[in-house]
């Protein structure tokens, strides 16, 4: 637990301190969410390399375990950050991560 004023270490903090809290009602004035938008509206996303589109309202029927990785992690020479992939115990699985 961090101390008022002190640093919040993130290996010491809990999910709640590192969590801020934003308000969905703040970007849905834009939107039109009228009746029927489900259908109107759509969702892209690549699986096996091929782009793969359908409605909002299908996606509960949409199987996307097999959908790409949302970013790829490459490196290239001089660039500043390294990303790559990081075993995580708690998923069992690697995870793409980047450090300085």
């Amino acid at each position: 637990m961090a101390t008022a004023g002190g640093p919040l270490w993130s290996h010491l903090a809990a999910w709640d301190e590192l969590l801020v809290p934003v308000s969905v009602e703040s970007g849905r004035d834009g939107l039109d969410l009228g009746e029927g938008w489900t259908g109107r509206w759509t969702v892209t996303w690549k699986t096996g390399g091929d782009q793969v589109s359908c409605l909002v309202r299908d996606l509960v029927r949409t199987p996307m375990v097999d959908g790409d990785p949302i970013r790829c992690f490459s490196w290239q020479r001089e660039q500043c950050h390294r990303p790559g992939l990081q075993f995580l115990v708690s998923t069992g699985r690697h995870h793409g991560a980047e450090s300085l």
